[in-house]
């Protein structure tokens, strides 16, 4: 028999999978009760079945909302920082906050933790920098949308310098870049000569288009600058997520972008379903047609854009 000198902690919580480990023999802890360690040597069935918890157990310990964040760019207005001195030999007592200008409106981020060398080590940046990303858990969008002071671990606050920043990812043809301080306005599509149209009227009218042709590809470049859109424009149906998940995502971090969404032409079912999946989201509009009058309902829903012609 190999000698046991390899245990993996197994939660008590976890119901079933703690029953099946204890009948492979495993050493309870008779302090915590808070679960056991399991041994990795005890025979190849025992090996197996911990492979067989890592990947059943994965999945409960980690959720959606606590193992992904979501990152945010903030433009830099203002610190404010104090130091209390404690009683004894106790560290100061800090008060760290930045003022900053988000997509979601200005912010007052209140900075926790502990880490002094990084917070000493972000102070510095922000004494010259302008921007930065900070990360929000998944759980905690829809409070940092609505707050307006919001408290954040020091150490999900990161510098950056937008003007050195450049992104290519996976093989360098699917990636979508990083904006420039302009005005967008995305095109959900994969029909390649319809985008192209609709992106002709986008520039005439002042804004860049960024077409993308897929809605994974989309969503993920709303997520990362959400800021820089003005408006999107989206076919009913686009690979990925698709496009009823894909404006349902871009709903939760924008309530107030404006949205059109292509049904196509006498598709009466999908335009149906569309409009009752979205009776209550006054921004978003439904045409059978984008190209339809397309220049007249960008300008009734956004106006000219800075880069606007004189011809249209």
């Amino acid at each position: 028999m190999v000698p046991c000198n390899a245990y993996v902690k197994i939660p008590k919580d976890f119901g079933g999978c703690y029953m099946f480990f204890m009948n492979k023999g495993a050493v309870m802890d008779q302090q915590k009760k808070t679960g056991f360690d399991f041994c990795l040597g005890c025979g190849r069935t025992a090996l197996w079945s911990c492979f067989l918890f890592l990947a059943i157990g994965v999945g409960q310990l980690c959720s959606v909302d606590s193992c992904f964040a979501r990152d945010y760019i903030v433009e830099f207005v203002e610190e404010h920082y104090n130091e209390s001195p404690a009683d004894y030999n106790a560290p100061p007592v800090i008060y760290h906050s930045i003022q900053v200008l988000s997509h979601a409106g200005p912010k007052l981020l209140i900075l926790t933790g502990s880490k002094g060398p990084y917070r000493n080590w972000l102070r510095q940046y922000i004494a010259r920098d302008k921007q930065f990303i900070v990360q929000i858990p998944d759980a905690e969008n829809h409070r940092f949308i609505s707050s307006k002071a919001y408290k954040i671990e020091v150490t999900d606050v990161h510098p950056m310098n937008r003007s050195k920043w450049r992104f290519t990812g996976g093989d360098g043809h699917n990636a979508l870049p990083l904006l420039s301080d302009q005005s967008y306005v995305m095109v959900v599509d994969d029909n390649y000569q319809r985008s192209q149209l609709i992106a002709s009227v986008i520039r005439k009218i002042g804004y860049v288009p960024m077409v993308a042709e897929n809605s994974d590809n989309a969503l993920s470049a709303f997520r990362n600058q959400p800021e820089r859109f003005s408006m999107i424009i989206a076919n009913y149906d686009t690979p990925g997520m698709g496009t009823q998940t894909f404006v349902e995502n871009v709903l939760r971090m924008d309530q107030k972008i404006p949205i059109v969404v292509e049904t196509g032409y006498k598709n009466k079912a999908v335009r149906e379903k569309f409009t009752a999946r979205f009776a209550g989201a006054s921004t978003v509009v439904f045409k059978s047609m984008a190209l339809e009058d397309l220049r007249n309902t960008i300008l009734g829903l956004v106006g000219n854009g800075k880069n606007a012609k004189e011809e249209v």
